[in-house]
């Protein structure tokens, strides 16, 4: 199979592609993608019927799961199935069966997140162009949405610096989402190599990725390499809306034009995948 044979084949026939090489796994991100953008991370919900897209998936795949930049309780509580494996913090935390796994690597940096948080905190309430601002601690990493500020182009610019000057004093990384700044601490794990681990662990030979943001390209990188290199069976899909970033969709193997279509082309592929489409 080419890269060509990719760009012209739809959405739906490359999660059948994937999903065909057993044992295979369903994986999605979450804000944007199973649920629309919305004002503060508590307003967040998700989209109608993704829960039940994905709870039928769960009895038809392997594996289903989700790999999210929220922390993975928060994520779990948000999905609420027990069989969805759930990878939060861009693939830093594992929550299965009610159990929460932390990577060793990443528990002497807790500490170092909650200070530079809290630091950030100070400095962004003595300024009032900053009004609005969110910041939001995940215990392993730190989210600083500036969604709901009077200029965001602004505040996005001036965070990225605070952010950056007071991360490097405890040498944390500083990365972007969508109308946010992340803290992360300094080691190679980002949603790609959450990927490789799904799929070391659970032996797959297919895996279909659905993702919207910048933070996505990684893992939708690592499929493309996996594919590549190893002939794995790996497959993205871009979640595309108006906000969307260009190089998103350019990363992905194929696109749908926003959550519900998303959730639509879920509903779909169980459909088929139960002889019913």
């Amino acid at each position: 199979m080419g890269e060509r044979w990719l760009r012209a084949t739809s959405p739906l026939e490359l999660m059948e592609w994937a999903t065909g090489h057993r044992p295979a796994s369903v994986v999605c991100d979450i804000d944007g993608t199973l649920s629309e953008i919305a004002p503060t991370p508590g307003e967040a919900k998700l989209a109608p019927g993704a829960r039940e897209a994905l709870r039928r998936l769960t009895q038809l795949i392997d594996v289903v799961a989700v790999v999210s930049g929220r922390s993975a309780p928060d994520a779990g509580l948000m999905i609420d199935l027990p069989g969805v494996l759930v990878v939060g913090n861009h693939g830093f935390e594992w929550l299965r069966e009610g159990k929460r796994i932390v990577d060793p690597a990443v528990e002497s940096s807790i500490p170092d997140v909650a200070t530079v948080l809290s630091e950030l905190a100070s400095q962004i309430a003595l300024e009032p162009a900053l009004a609005g601002t969110i910041v939001e601690n995940k215990e392993i990493s730190g989210s600083i949405h500036y969604r709901q500020t009077a200029h965001p182009d602004l505040s996005r610019a001036r965070l990225l610096d605070l952010a950056r000057l007071e991360a490097a004093h405890f040498g944390l990384n500083v990365t972007e989402g969508r109308m946010v700044v992340e803290l992360r601490p300094a080691i190679e794990i980002n949603k790609g190599v959450a990927l490789q681990r799904i799929i070391e662990r659970e032996q797959l030979n297919g895996m279909a990725f659905l993702g919207d943001d910048v933070t996505d390209i990684d893992g939708f990188r690592a499929l493309t390499a996996m594919r590549t290199e190893m002939k794995f069976a790996g497959v993205s899909i871009a979640v595309s809306d108006p906000e969307a970033k260009p190089e998103v969709i350019e990363a992905a193997d194929a696109s749908v034009p926003g959550v519900s279509a998303c959730v639509h082309l879920l509903e779909t592929l169980a459909d088929r995948l139960s002889g019913g489409g």
